[in-house]
């Protein structure tokens, strides 16, 4: 019964998600200092090093959103994957060009610091995305409206060897 209650109530928090989100096309990607203080911003670094935003962009069929690399004019340019980086902790976090190229992501602060941005591997075909500090510990990557709602950042394995980046309600609170 209580695994029922579980499913139902995913099941209800989807489908409304669809309906709160629908006038929301493009959200933000941030990560969250620890202490709660600061946003870091969430960037592809291009070949010769221009920062190029990472955005989450709603699709009306969908209660995933895609997470992708957008222009100056916030036209999608490239897809954002997960990459095998041969760890048994971590996969790298790529955006990939339409020739295959692969571009850093980056998290930066507001002195311009820059830390990296990977999938920790867990148990499940569900990879949380972070930032990795330089003493190990990890901080979170949200996905936010323009209203304030937040996604959890995932890496999702739909098939085979690509993990496709996205951005997911976030459902663990139901499992109280």
């Amino acid at each position: 019964m209580k695994a029922f209650i579980k499913l139902l109530s995913a099941t209800v928090l989807l489908s409304l998600s669809g309906q709160l989100l629908a006038d929301n096309t493009v959200w933000h990607i941030k990560g969250i200092h620890p202490e709660g203080n600061d946003l870091l911003a969430i960037k592809a670094i291009g070949p010769k090093g221009e920062l190029h935003d990472i955005k989450a962009i709603y699709d009306d069929q969908s209660h995933i959103l895609d997470v992708k690399v957008l222009d100056v004019k916030g036209n999608i340019m490239h897809s954002v994957q997960a990459v095998n980086e041969k760890s048994d902790i971590l996969h790298g976090i790529k955006a990939i060009t339409d020739d295959g190229q692969r571009l850093d992501i980056k998290a930066i602060d507001n002195s311009g610091k820059r830390y990296p941005v990977k999938a920790v591997i867990g148990k499940s075909n569900t990879l949380g995305i972070k930032i990795i500090d330089t003493d190990g510990s990890n901080w979170a990557i949200k996905a936010i409206s323009p209203k304030g709602q937040i996604f959890d950042v995932k890496a999702l394995n739909f098939s085979g060897d690509t993990l496709q980046v996205k951005a997911v309600p976030h459902l663990h609170q139901i499992d109280k």
